[in-house]
């Protein structure tokens, strides 16, 4: 009755389950009988007790997906993957079913071209397709959080105060950096690396990559489920 009396929708409630270990807690998954593919979790706060749902941020992120994966695509159609992801507001709109996300939510766009090594005879190119796709997305009236291109050798990453201040090719030419390939070295036993992309657990438990450049040498700890570990990065040779 919950779900149906908030969103005035008929659900499907399944997969109920009873944290009876930790929150003592009842949880579950739910669709909108209209939107089966819309999966969203449904449960006590373990806290307060009181129910809550992730339906909003669900339809949200469906919504900012159908409009900007087209666009993405049309301006990368060699892309290796992408993703499109919401910062969701701390409190809900009162009037959800009619809100519009891009007044209540920030967008994180990220593309990933790892097929393409930038040299002197793509890097303009490169640039001006990322310039268009910025251009078209801010176009849409979207709030744009970060938005982020990376290439076999290089990166692009904008946060929203670089997004904001993006007027011209010339604007966006800066923000195009090298990276060397970093390898993680885990005590003295393992060698992990990937293109520059570091992963590991974060301190909810869940993976997490990151993007370095040539001129950082970091010290990243890293807890989750697993016992926290302490890693060293270092540079490793340019490819």
């Amino acid at each position: 009755m919950y779900l149906e009396e908030k969103y005035e929708k008929d659900f499907v409630i399944e997969e109920i389950s009873f944290d009876f270990f930790n929150t003592r807690k009842y949880h579950a998954y739910a669709y909108a009988k209209e939107e089966p593919e819309l999966l969203f979790y449904v449960g006590q706060n373990r806290y307060t007790g009181q129910t809550e749902d992730g339906y909003a941020y669900e339809v949200w992120s469906y919504e900012a997906k159908e409009e900007v994966g087209p666009i993405v695509e049309e301006y990368y159609p060699d892309h290796s993957n992408y993703g499109v992801s919401l910062i969701f507001p701390e409190t809900e709109p009162k009037d959800f079913i009619r809100a519009d996300y891009k007044k209540h939510a920030t967008v994180e766009v990220g593309v990933s071209v790892d097929n393409i090594r930038v040299n002197s005879a793509n890097s303009e190119t490169e640039i001006e397709r990322a310039f268009f796709l910025l251009q078209e997305i801010k176009e849409k009236e979207i709030q744009l959080h970060h938005f982020g291109i990376s290439y076999q050798n290089r990166t692009l990453q904008l946060q929203k105060e670089d997004i904001q201040s993006i007027e011209s090719i010339e604007d966006m030419e800066k923000f195009l950096r090298g990276y060397k390939r970093l390898v993680l070295q885990r005590g003295g036993g393992d060698d992990v690396f990937w293109n520059g992309q570091i992963g590991g657990y974060n301190a909810n438990g869940r993976v997490e990559t990151g993007l370095f450049s040539s001129d950082r040498a970091i010290r990243l700890g890293v807890s989750g489920r697993k016992p926290p570990v302490l890693f060293d990065v270092c540079a490793g040779n340019s490819e």
